[in-house]
């Protein structure tokens, strides 16, 4: 749950950055320090599955990738909303997008926002 008080969430914030690390790279085969991030990166594996924001939500900007590579699989954006960055939601399970805004006027949204899901736009 994002708090109401929260204006941005900046890019990369909650993305999951994939572990594409070999088991010699883990193990130091390649040296000490290329093992220690990678062990930093699979044990930092987020796996999101939801995201609300509080009721009164001040959100103005979701950043790039903010929750790219999770496992949400609907998200629903509250009207405060003013800017959505590129992948921000960009997760292989997400079925629905509501944005709780007219498309258009002070709202900008990436077109890869979202990744395949083209985003509902619901006034109030």
């Amino acid at each position: 749950t994002i708090p109401k008080g929260v204006v941005t969430v900046e890019s990369g914030a909650f993305e999951n950055i994939e572990d594409n690390c070999t088991e010699d790279q883990i193990n130091g085969t390649y040296g000490e320090a290329l093992a220690i991030v990678c062990r930093l990166m699979r044990n930092n594996k987020n796996e999101i599955t939801s995201v609300m924001f509080e009721k009164g939500s001040k959100i103005e900007t979701i950043g790039s990738s903010a929750f790219y590579n999770n496992k949400i699989e609907n998200i629903t954006i509250p009207g405060s909303i003013k800017s959505i960055g590129n992948n921000a939601f960009d997760c292989e399970t997400l079925k629905s997008a509501t944005i709780e805004r007219a498309k258009g006027s002070d709202l900008m949204v990436d077109s890869t926002a979202f990744g395949n899901i083209t985003p509902v736009y619901k006034t109030s």
